[in-house]
C-alpha cells in the first residue's frame, strides 16, 4: 500500500469487517500493531457509548452484551453517529431464538424520542385549533 487512501480504506475494512491486510503489513512492528488493536478497541467502546446514549432503557433492560452483538453484526456505514442504531429495533425482531417482545418495543421507543430533534419545524398548535 503506498496511499493514504489506501490505508484509510484497509484500516475501515479491518475495523467494521475484520479485513486482516492492515494487521498483516504491521505484522513486523509490535508496538503498530498494538496500536491498532487498541485503536480498534476504542473505537468499539464509542460505538457502544453512542448506542447507550440513545437507548438507556434498553441498555437497562437487555445489557451491553446485546448492544455489542448488534456492533459486532451492523457495523455503521455511515460517517455521523448520530444515525447509528436505527435498525436496532428490527434486529432485535429478527433474533433467533426471539428476545423478549419489550427490547424491540424499547428499542422502537427511544429512537423515536432521539428522533424527535431532527423532525422537521411545524407551525405551532394554538388553543382552537384543538
Amino acid at each position: 500500500m503506498t496511499g493514504l487512501l489506501e490505508w484509510q480504506h484497509a484500516l475501515q475494512a479491518h475495523i467494521l469487517d475484520g479485513d486482516m491486510t492492515v494487521s498483516a503489513l504491521l505484522a513486523t512492528d509490535a508496538d503498530q500493531t498494538t496500536g491498532l488493536g487498541i485503536y480498534v478497541e476504542a473505537y468499539r467502546g464509542r460505538l457502544l457509548e453512542a448506542l447507550t446514549s440513545l437507548y438507556p432503557g434498553l441498555q437497562a433492560l437487555a445489557g451491553d452484551t446485546v448492544l455489542l452483538r448488534f456492533i459486532a453484526e451492523h457495523p455503521p456505514r455511515v460517517a455521523n453517529l448520530r444515525w447509528y442504531g436505527g435498525a436496532l429495533a428490527e434486529w432485535l425482531r429478527s433474533r433467533k431464538p426471539p428476545c423478549p417482545a419489550v427490547w424491540p418495543a424499547m428499542a422502537e421507543l427511544e429512537w423515536a424520542l432521539a428522533m424527535v430533534y431532527e423532525a422537521e419545524d411545524v407551525a405551532l398548535a394554538h388553543r382552537g385549533d384543538l
